[in-house]
């Protein structure tokens, strides 16, 4: 598996993180150039697709308290009826059980910048909590 335009374009609108295998260097991704490198505020070239590492939560966080722009809550809280409450006490589960959950869900997973592709897993993200920022 390796990091691809599908998997970063969901979170762009939500100042993803990302991190440079090589330099370890932190950045807020803005988007991706015509020479498949990842962009920065600033315009620069930080590092290409395969350099770089997603800064994302896991999916067992949704039961956990976080903080988004200074505010602080239970992301399952913020759910009404979904499906994706039935396999979150299932935890690990298969990232296929998010095949079928509803947009508005999926949206906030993105906001919120949690590992909707099984990208910690894989290598090509961090978990953000294993981070001293």
């Amino acid at each position: 598996m390796k990091l691809e335009i599908k998997h970063l374009a969901p979170y762009l609108p939500y100042k993803i993180k990302g991190r440079s295998r090589n330099t370890g260097t932190m950045f807020i991704i803005t988007g991706f150039n015509s020479r498949n490198s990842i962009t920065t505020y600033g315009d620069l070239d930080m590092s290409d697709f395969e350099g770089t590492q997603l800064l994302l939560r896991p999916l067992s966080d949704l039961t956990k308290e976080i903080e988004v722009n200074r505010e602080k809550f239970v992301p399952i809280k913020k759910f009404k009826k979904t499906t994706l409450l039935k396999h979150v006490s299932k935890y690990p589960f298969d990232f296929k059980d998010l095949e079928f959950e509803r947009y508005d869900v999926m949206l906030l997973l993105f906001q919120w910048h949690f590992d909707v592709f099984g990208l910690i897993e894989g290598g090509l993200a961090i978990d953000i909590n294993t981070l001293k920022l």
